[in-house]
């Protein structure tokens, strides 16, 4: 019985966002960023898989789970986005403001890309939708 708990607690320690559901996700991803424990570079992949779930198909099933998002959290989101997953980010944040704006222009492009202008322009395309 005290080894089931043990395996559950490893499970939960390691993959505490891949076997939950988007709405579990988004809570974790908001409490991390709360918390601060993990580096920007450490919750990338977590918004990553957020944003290309193959359980949340379309934009708005995904703002609605970020609807409850307090600001703060919503920014963290956009320090941690990497420029790819910027532009469907910035679609589906229920709230958009200058601020998030100038974060979202300051993120710097891979040195290996070599399309920057594509980047830029997807990522401006999303703030003209918004």
């Amino acid at each position: 019985m005290v080894f089931l708990k043990q395996k559950k607690k490893w499970y939960e320690r390691y993959l505490p966002f891949i076997a939950q559901s988007p709405h579990v996700q988004v809570k974790w991803l908001v409490s991390s960023c709360k918390k601060g424990k993990l580096a920007p570079a450490e919750l990338t992949p977590y918004l990553r898989l957020l944003l290309s779930d193959s359980n949340v198909e379309s934009n708005a099933e995904l703002t609605d789970l970020l609807a409850g998002v307090p600001w703060e959290a919503a920014h963290c989101f956009l320090k941690v986005a990497d420029i790819y997953d910027l532009p469907r980010l910035i679609r589906v944040l229920p709230q958009f403001d200058t601020d998030m704006a100038l974060l979202a222009l300051q993120k710097e492009l891979p040195s290996y890309e070599k399309n920057h202008q594509k980047l830029v322009d997807n990522v401006f395309y999303a703030m003209n939708d918004r």
